[in-house]
């Protein structure tokens, strides 16, 4: 017991002390006072006790062994099988476009990295498809594909690189970590074949609240809950059409068409910028939907356009009322009504409002 104290805080010292370093990441030490001996072809001799350095290159550590694939060589894999492929941009850019059969991987966010990277989260825990999840599970020994919007060299997989956390994972789970070189925009731009819902030049170029949007009468995503736009707003005698009593203008400019006319009103001053803190309404816009569901009436939740910030509200309150995930939320939505296009920004808030979900907590975060 004594002799193992010793050895401790001598360990202890030798770290704080040695400054140089004779291996590569490491220090060779042997231990003084009684050392210990190991047998080695029937000679003793003293114990070397291998210490990491504290100037352990740890970008190498996440750069090294990582395989790159070109788009050519991973559209061929795609064509002669089904590799297991990580999208891990943020959901908004999956639903845009990604490499035909690749799963969304929530990592995009600061506090889903930290989670994975702290183990407080496995990597599986970021990915809702579940024959993906159970591929992900038993891949050890094969080659995992994952890519970001550009990464295109080894160099660039920084200890503090988004996909830093993602790649450890894979190694840990026994995998082989394979990088899409030139991730999507690459991808996109070379191999359309492969693409699902590629984008076309003009939505690259182009941000959403300035595409041309012709959308007909508002959007029935529930029953009991509609997204639409000004237009939907102003039409009083199409909103009693569809049940609608309860509207939610999610503007600081569209006028309040329906206040004093007999229906619920309520107005959120939020603007589709990306320095726009949409969540902060999250708590007040959940709770009058509720209102109108529980009094049996519908809810038309609109925006100027009804394609970003009535979008956002109608997405948040999906994962709030059913459970869903920030992805399965916007692919339904997505799936009713095409044009929906909520900015990164807020998707990145969305991504927030799943983790506090999942924790049980208010949804009334700042």
């Amino acid at each position: 017991m004594r002799k193992n104290k010793r050895l401790l805080e001598y360990v202890n010292w030798v770290s704080l002390n040695i400054p140089t370093s004779r291996m590569s990441g490491g220090v060779d030490v042997q231990l003084p006072g009684d050392p210990i001996l190991s047998e080695h072809h029937g000679r003793r001799r003293p114990q070397i006790l291998y210490l990491p350095s504290r100037s352990t290159n740890r970008r190498r550590q996440v750069k090294d062994h990582v395989k790159l694939v070109s788009p050519s060589e991973l559209d061929s894999a795609l064509k002669q099988g089904s590799p297991l492929v990580l999208d891990c941009r943020p959901a908004f850019a999956f639903g845009k476009g990604h490499v035909a059969g690749a799963v969304s991987v929530r990592c995009s966010d600061r506090i889903s990295r930290r989670r994975l990277q702290h183990g407080r989260l496995g990597l599986c825990d970021l990915i809702s498809d579940q024959t993906a999840k159970e591929r992900l599970e038993t891949c050890r020994g094969s080659e995992v594909v994952l890519y970001d919007d550009g990464t295109s060299e080894a160099e660039q997989l920084t200890e503090d690189h988004p996909l830093s956390p993602v790649i450890s994972s894979i190694r840990e789970m026994g995998a082989r970590p394979v990088l899409l070189r030139g991730g999507w925009q690459e991808f996109s731009r070379n191999q359309q074949s492969s693409c699902s819902s590629p984008p076309t030049p003009e939505e690259e170029e182009c941000p959403p609240s300035t595409f041309a949007i012709e959308s007909p009468r508002a959007t029935a995503i529930l029953p009991f809950l509609y997204v639409g736009n000004e237009r939907d707003a102003e039409d009083l005698s199409g909103l009693k059409e569809l049940g609608i009593g309860y509207v939610l203008n999610v503007t600081n400019h569209v006028p309040g068409y329906c206040d004093d006319k007999g229906f619920a009103f309520l107005r959120l001053p939020a603007i589709d910028s990306y320095q726009q803190n949409i969540k902060q309404y999250f708590n007040k816009a959940f709770a009058f939907i509720d209102e109108a569901r529980q009094r049996n009436s519908a809810v038309l939740v609109h925006c100027q356009a009804g394609v970003s910030r009535s979008a956002t509200i109608v997405i948040g309150y999906l994962m709030y009322h059913t459970s869903m995930s920030s992805m399965e939320a916007y692919q339904m939505v997505k799936s009713k009504r095409p044009i929906i296009s909520p900015n990164l920004h807020f998707m990145g808030q969305l991504l927030e409002l799943e983790q506090i979900l999942q924790n049980n907590q208010d949804c009334s975060i700042s």
